[in-house]
């Protein structure tokens, strides 16, 4: 009797599933942002003008470095934040989509 119930109930379920009438279960699309992908750049503004004396020489410090003026100096520093802010608005956005994509699929983080 045990064997006819098993079969019956084995019968059942080929048949559910082979019309379609089995619950399906809704796979959501992980969602791919390609502008997010893109790595922060590694080319850095350097200052290239060194500053001179009134005699047209290169300053130098105490160490042999070059100095450098306050004009060269404030060009490097809004190149650098130029970089830093496209960089941070793009992180920030990755950082965005994953935390909703592990609200979505209640991912557990450590």
């Amino acid at each position: 009797m045990r064997k006819i119930m098993l079969a019956i109930v084995a019968g059942f379920m080929l048949l559910f599933t082979l019309t379609g009438c089995a619950p399906k279960v809704e796979v959501k699309p992980i969602i791919v942002q390609e502008a997010l992908l893109k790595k922060c750049t590694s080319d850095t503004p350097v200052p290239e003008i060194p500053a001179r004396d009134a005699d047209g020489k290169i300053m130098l410090d105490d160490e042999g470095k070059q100095l450098y003026d306050g004009k060269e100096t404030m060009r490097v520093l809004i190149k650098w934040d130029d970089i830093y802010s496209d960089c941070a608005m793009t992180h920030d956005a990755l950082v965005d989509v994953i935390r909703k994509l592990q609200e979505a699929n209640k991912i557990q983080t450590k």
